[in-house]
């Protein structure tokens, strides 16, 4: 090859490889401040989840229940008892019989009464509170509906979204061959400087659709992940709502069947018919103490014993007062106790308006006792059922 050609070629070599330098120098250029916004925004993130995210609080607590008690609907001599050892009562079960003391006159004819008009009260409450019941129910079903339509929607926008996506990816991707071929033909002089810019222009024109879907993809990605958290949320507040209601019922129903008992023990003892009556149980639970002993002798509304509700357990936690800020009910905590291998999960269920001492059993070694909140941690964990009144551990509030 002739020295001058020879020239050219090299010249032609130099002038490509400092195209191709310039190029890279460029694309390094436009990467550098995206790479430098996406590791701002990291940080951001990372730091703003640390600051933002509620605190992990650890209080000291124990375990109580609330207690309840069967009263002696009348006068009378307690001729059978529960036995002692028996710890478990079943709603229905006789507890007690009562030998009613015969009464006569008007102090007695004003006590039925009195009974009667009770009874009146509670069954009207019984009946409003079944249709709160219902209504209760209608309106959680409507909301569970709403929900479950906006998942719905959400989910098959997303799925339009994912495939939009797509679309865009394999045009970008084929957008940006057909560039690199464009730019090797303008290297080489076989395309155009018009031909090259149109390609480049179709290829920004691509990313930047390809950016639109990514955006797109991530926004409704966060509601579709706000939708189903809505829907787990509403379905367990959904659970407590109508346990709440079935619990109202059924302390209305046990009201309704003792004063029926004490109506109709009192009509006996007026009539002079003296009959013992048995005096039942109005729930399932376990017994806390007996208040009463055989042939001991009983006025109306005197408690024969009290019992609780073992599925009502809860943690009574003193919280730091610094924390009252941060307690919302619903929040999940964990209750640990001393020498249990695993803790049992549960959730804050009442936030007392008052600030007291902390409690001397839970002082501890603490030299001083400060000023704390009182707060009931609902035990939801399979595990609860092993834990008995007064049983004393840590409660850890938050993740």
């Amino acid at each position: 090859m002739p020295i001058k050609f020879r020239r050219i070629e090299d010249r032609k070599a130099s002038v490509m490889q400092l195209r191709q330098r310039k190029e890279e120098a460029r694309r390094r250029a436009r990467l550098l401040p995206k790479l430098v916004t996406l590791l701002l925004l990291a940080a951001l993130a990372f730091g703003g989840y640390f600051l933002l995210r509620p605190p992990r609080i650890v209080a000291p607590a124990f375990v109580r229940v609330e207690s309840m008690e069967v009263v002696s609907p009348l006068a009378g001599t307690v001729e059978w008892m529960l036995p002692l050892e028996q710890e478990q009562i079943e709603r229905g079960q006789p507890v007690a019989r009562i030998v009613p003391q015969q009464e006569a006159g008007t102090g007695a004819r004003a006590r039925l009464a009195d009974l009667r008009v009770r009874l009146a009260d509670v069954v009207a409450d019984l009946k409003q509170e079944h249709q709160a019941r219902r209504a209760l129910e209608t309106s959680l079903a409507a909301r569970n509906e709403d929900l479950r339509a906006e998942l719905a929607r959400t989910e098959a926008l997303v799925a339009e979204a994912e495939v939009a996506l797509n679309h865009a990816r394999q045009a970008h991707r084929s957008q940006q061959a057909e560039l690199e071929i464009a730019r090797q033909l303008h290297r080489t002089d076989a395309l155009t400087a018009d031909a090259l810019r149109r390609a480049e222009e179709r290829a920004r024109l691509g990313a930047a659709d390809l950016e639109k879907a990514q955006m797109r993809m991530e926004s409704l990605a966060a509601e579709l992940y706000a939708a189903r958290v809505a829907l787990r949320s509403f379905e367990a507040e959904r659970e407590a709502e109508l346990r709440k209601a079935d619990a109202r019922l059924e302390a209305l129903d046990g009201q309704r069947q003792e004063l029926s008992a004490a109506v109709a023990a009192q009509e006996d003892a007026i009539s002079g018919k003296g009959e013992p009556i048995e005096v039942r149980a109005p729930a399932t639970g376990l017994v806390l103490a007996l208040r009463a002993a055989e042939a001991s002798q009983v006025s109306a509304g005197d408690p024969l014993l009290t019992y609780y509700k073992p599925e009502q357990k809860m943690a009574r936690a003193a919280v730091p007062v610094q924390y009252r800020g941060k307690l919302k009910p619903g929040r999940p905590a964990r209750l640990y106790l001393s020498g249990a291998d695993d803790p049992i999960p549960g959730e804050i269920a009442r936030i007392y308006e008052r600030v007291e001492l902390l409690p001397g059993e839970l002082r501890g070694q603490r030299p001083s006792r400060p000023r704390t909140i009182p707060v009931d941690i609902r035990l939801t964990g399979q595990s609860a059922s092993g834990l008995l009144p007064g049983d004393i551990g840590e409660v850890v509030i938050g993740k």
